[in-house]
């Protein structure tokens, strides 16, 4: 499993994470999430499958950036 936190000015705002589930033909399978608390206050959070889009040769930098960028995307606002 790979994670990491989210910072904004060195303030931790949230954390990643992205659990290997299985191999193909080069590529990774992993089941995603992040949270975090956005500008305006609320806490995003969502929860994925990434099927088939990270090839395993391209690291684990291009992972997080994946990871950040689609859970941004996929984030929905939780009530309270």
């Amino acid at each position: 499993m790979l994670h990491g936190e989210v910072k904004m000015n060195n303030v931790v705002i949230g954390e990643w994470k992205a659990e290997h589930v299985r191999d193909y033909d080069g590529y990774r399978d992993y089941d995603c999430e992040i949270w975090y608390r956005h500008t305006d206050g609320y806490l995003y959070e969502a929860r994925w499958n990434m099927w088939g889009r990270h090839h395993k040769g391209d690291g684990a930098l291009s992972l997080a950036a994946k990871v950040i960028q689609q859970g941004q995307l996929k984030a929905t606002k939780k009530a309270g």
